[in-house]
């Protein structure tokens, strides 16, 4: 079984913009002004942006950022995914002077996670994704969310005795599962 083609993988559908769009403030050629959503955030959660919360009200969600569905944006049928640019000032607790405070992430933290991530990505023979966005998923219809979406596919697994496991049996399992589940009916 092959993975998804090269077309598919990363495949950016805000290639062709409408003129009257930047590439920040439009998804699925719709747009709309949303110039707060270009300021930085100061959030872990993808879902506190602006673009991602615009976004949810054409059915997008946020692509989990669980390490098991890391590849699933590269995964996701390109008609039914985009991005946003990354805008979060993402911070992490740390005690400094005896007191637990909220310190903003370095630019090393931010290249470590990045370059651990595309290691995983490459382990699993999927290309590296581009840096500094957030992927949006539109679930399936059928699907009431994301986490139905996600329910289905891992309960799929379960029933063909495919471990959920971030391995190439499962991602090449979880392309299967999601055409079935993106077929027309």
């Amino acid at each position: 079984m092959s993975g998804p083609s090269s077309e598919d993988v990363f495949e950016d559908p805000l290639d062709e913009a409408p003129e009257d769009a930047d590439g920040d403030t439009w998804y699925v050629g719709v747009s709309r002004p949303l110039d707060a959503g270009n300021e930085p955030v100061a959030a872990d959660d993808a879902r506190d942006l602006p673009h991602a919360m615009a976004a949810r009200e054409n059915g997008f969600e946020v692509a989990p950022d669980a390490p098991l569905w890391l590849f699933l944006p590269a995964v996701w049928p390109a008609a039914h995914r985009t991005w946003i640019r990354d805008n979060r000032v993402r911070s992490q607790r740390a005690a400094v002077d005896g007191d637990v405070v909220d310190l903003p992430w370095s630019t090393a933290d931010y290249l470590d996670m990045e370059a651990h991530e595309l290691s995983v990505l490459r382990a699993l023979g999927l290309p590296p994704r581009p840096a500094g966005r957030v992927w949006l998923l539109r679930p399936p219809p059928g699907c009431r969310d994301l986490d139905d979406t996600l329910r289905r596919v891992t309960d799929a697994a379960h029933a063909a005795g495919v471990p959920t496991e971030l391995t190439r049996e499962f991602v090449d399992h979880v392309v299967v599962t999601l055409r079935t589940l993106f077929e027309p009916a």
